[in-house]
């Protein structure tokens, strides 16, 4: 039981870390109208992240 809630734990600091990144004070920072190869920076960091978080996930979960 106690690795369940610890699991669990890690999860959530991972899913509250993304959320905090994708807060105001993170966005207002890639908030430019530069490109970068042709994308947006805002788009491409909030893509990213999504990536990030997905992999993060995928690993964490197929971890044993």
């Amino acid at each position: 039981m106690p690795k369940e809630k610890t699991r669990n734990q890690i999860l959530v600091s991972i899913v509250i870390l993304f959320l905090a990144l994708i807060n105001y004070p993170f966005l207002s920072i890639f908030d430019r109208s530069s490109l970068v190869l042709g994308v947006p920076m805002l788009y491409l960091y909030i893509f990213s992240l999504w990536g990030f978080l997905i992999i993060f996930l995928i690993i964490f979960l197929e971890r044993k």
